[in-house]
C-alpha cells in the first residue's frame, strides 16, 4: 500500500510475465517485477527497468554480507535536518535496525532522529519510520543507546539517498551517532523472489 508517498508493507511487485510484456506495461518508480522468460528480478529506475544478474536455482542461501552507514554530531545537538551529508544506498539491501548513541543524553526530556529516503535523486525525502516508532533516547535513560527497527520489512534500492534529521533533543544533549545496518542481497534468484514476495 502506499500513503504520502511511503511504501507499507512489501515494496511494489508481485507482478510475474516476460521482459517484454513488464517493460511495455509497466513504470512505477520502485517496482519490482520477474522475468519469466529470463528469470530475473528487475525493478524500475525513473526512466527505465533494471535487471539484476543472480544465479538459478530452487534453493539459494540470503547473501549476509553487511553493509553500514553512520551519521554524527559533535557537541550540543540542535533540531537540524540532514546532519553530517547524505548517504548513498551501494546495492539491493533489507534495513536491519538503526542504532542511536548520544555520549550525553542531557537533564531534561529526550532525543528523536530520523532517517529518510529519496528515490528521486534528492527531490523528495520521505521518513523510513511511523511517528512513534523513530529512534529516541530520553536523557534519564540508563543506556546511552537506543534501538530501532523500521515499521515495516523495507528494501533499499541501489541509487537510493538517505539522509539523518534530529528532530528534537534533549536540553543539553550532545555528541550523537546514527548507525544503520544493512544486509546487502547477494543471493540466488529463487530467494530473491521470496523475500520480495513474488515466489
Amino acid at each position: 500500500m502506499i500513503h504520502d508517498d511511503r511504501v507499507y508493507g512489501r515494496p511494489l511487485i508481485t507482478y510475474k510475465a516476460t521482459r517484454i510484456e513488464i517493460e511495455s506495461s509497466y513504470s512505477e518508480t520502485g517496482m519490482f517485477a520477474y522475468a519469466t522468460d529470463i528469470q530475473k528480478i528487475g525493478y524500475y529506475a525513473e526512466t527505465e527497468w533494471i535487471w539484476i544478474n543472480s544465479a538459478g536455482g530452487t534453493s539459494g542461501s540470503r547473501g549476509v554480507s553487511r553493509v553500514v552507514a553512520r551519521w554524527h554530531a559533535d557537541g550540543p545537538l540542535a533540531v537540524y535536518d540532514e546532519v553530517d551529508g547524505i548517504w548513498v544506498v551501494p546495492a539491493l539491501c533489507k534495513v536491519n535496525s538503526i542504532i542511536l548513541y548520544i555520549e550525553s543524553k542531557g537533564s531534561s526530556g529526550s532525543t528523536v532522529v530520523d532517517i529518510e529516503k529519496s528515490s528521486d535523486g534528492g527531490n523528495a525525502f520521505v521518513s523510513m519510520f511511523d511517528f512513534a516508532d523513530k529512534p529516541e533516547l530520553v536523557y534519564n535513560d540508563t543506556n546511552h543507546t537506543a534501538i530501532s527497527a523500521t515499521s515495516a520489512e523495507q528494501i533499499l534500492l541501489p541509487g537510493t539517498l538517505l539522509r539523518m534529521n534530529i528532530d528534537q533533543i534533549a536540553t543539553g544533549a550532545r555528541n550523537l551517532s546514527v548507525t544503520l545496518n544493512l544486509t546487502e542481497y547477494t543471493s540466488t534468484t529463487s530467494t530473491l523472489l521470496t523475500i520480495m514476495g513474488i515466489a
